[in-house]
């Protein structure tokens, strides 16, 4: 484990990019697990919209699922074994409520929500270097699904409406599935 753990306390945004360590690939048996126990675990009406995967040398660096509903309400999980650690910058973490805790397994768990609650965001680094990164966000929430660049958009002008999911029930659901990547690796 590198020194001072996977998602050191540093601010900034790091280049790391996981899809530039492989190419993506057919998803697999385990990133169609992973899509279904995440939308077993939001509730919420979610449905699977797609599922990434990119690959290097045989092995998995980087699952990634898009969920969506019928308000509009949009899901993004990605899972990753990290190879080198990223700061707590690297993730879109919207809002002024940022927590970062450590858990009695060693993992690290980072949580933010949108002011508004449009939008909240929980990641969990395991001591593995395995990562899991959920973002929910309501139809009003802001977009950073092209993270960094759409970080600095102005919030939606529409009335908000919050996220179908609090940041308990989002550190939940990546526990979940941190559990799930295992067995499922």
């Amino acid at each position: 484990m590198p020194a001072g753990g996977w998602v050191p306390d540093t601010t900034g945004v790091s280049d790391y990019e996981p899809e530039n360590a492989g190419v993506e690939q057919s998803p697999s048996a385990q990133a169609s697990l992973l899509a279904t126990r995440v939308r077993s675990d939001l509730g919420h009406g979610f449905s699977i919209s797609s599922v990434s995967e990119f690959a290097a040398a045989g092995c998995v660096v980087d699952r990634d699922v898009v969920l969506d509903d019928r308000a509009d309400d949009v899901a993004f999980v990605r899972v990753l074994q990290l190879r080198e650690p990223l700061n707590d910058g690297s993730f879109p973490l919207v809002g002024s409520s940022i927590s970062r805790d450590q858990l009695t397994n060693g993992s690290v768990l980072l949580t933010a929500h949108a002011d508004d609650n449009s939008l909240v965001t929980a990641v969990l680094a395991r001591t593995d270097g395995l990562l899991v990164e959920l973002q929910v966000r309501s139809r009003t929430g802001q977009d950073t699904s092209g993270w960094p660049t759409t970080f600095g958009t102005p919030p939606p002008t529409k009335f908000p409406v919050p996220s179908p999911v609090t940041v308990a029930q989002a550190s939940m659901v990546i526990q979940n599935v941190a559990e799930l990547s295992v067995t499922a690796t």
